[in-house]
């Protein structure tokens, strides 16, 4: 029995695994539009929004560096989610934790 559990929880990260790099897309896309010009809160949040579902999901299917690293970008933009506009410190961590998101998804 335990075998069969170990089994399904491996396929089901493999689909995980697949599935991810459309994900990192996704957020990679909202981390380029947010950090290129001056950000609405529409854009913002989308950010946030893609942050925090990949974080949360990263970390059930065993990808917890992974979702610790998007997790803190989620932190980085919450405070600006109704203002828009990152502060060009907030927007360079973007992009070194979105480049230290695609080596972790490795």
């Amino acid at each position: 029995m335990a075998g069969g559990l170990e089994e399904r929880l491996a396929k089901l990260r493999e689909g995980y695994a697949t599935k991810m790099s459309e994900k990192l897309d996704t957020l990679e896309q909202a981390v380029r539009t947010v950090v290129s010009r001056r950000a609405t809160p529409d854009e913002v949040d989308r950010l946030w929004n893609a942050a925090h579902k990949l974080a949360g999901t990263a970390g059930s299917y065993g990808f917890s560096q992974l979702g610790d690293a998007v997790h803190e970008m989620e932190t980085l933009v919450d405070p600006f989610r109704t203002q828009g506009d990152l502060p060009r410190p907030v927007c360079d961590a973007l992009v070194l934790l979105m480049e230290q998101a695609r080596h972790l998804a490795k």
